[in-house]
């Protein structure tokens, strides 16, 4: 049985998207970052356009958006 992984969040920066990883998996939630750069997609250079995706378990998925719901703007 294959792991069914569930985005809970978006990013645009992969500084911003390290800092809920790290609090979930302070959490105990195990959780996994996605990275598609835009640019590079369109044969630009840069790392401006990027969309990270932040994934847990679906088993996990409610208590993630808990924990990152509680810290509210200080991502």
């Amino acid at each position: 049985m294959s792991l069914q992984l569930k985005i809970i969040a978006t990013f645009a920066t992969v500084e911003e998207s390290h800092v809920a990883l790290n609090i979930l998996q302070n959490e105990g939630v195990a959780a996994y970052l996605d990275a598609t750069n835009i640019a590079g997609a369109l044969g630009l250079s840069g790392s401006l356009m990027c969309v990270v995706k932040l994934q847990v378990a679906e088993a996990d998925e409610r208590r993630a958006r808990d924990i990152l719901a509680r810290m509210g703007g200080t991502l």
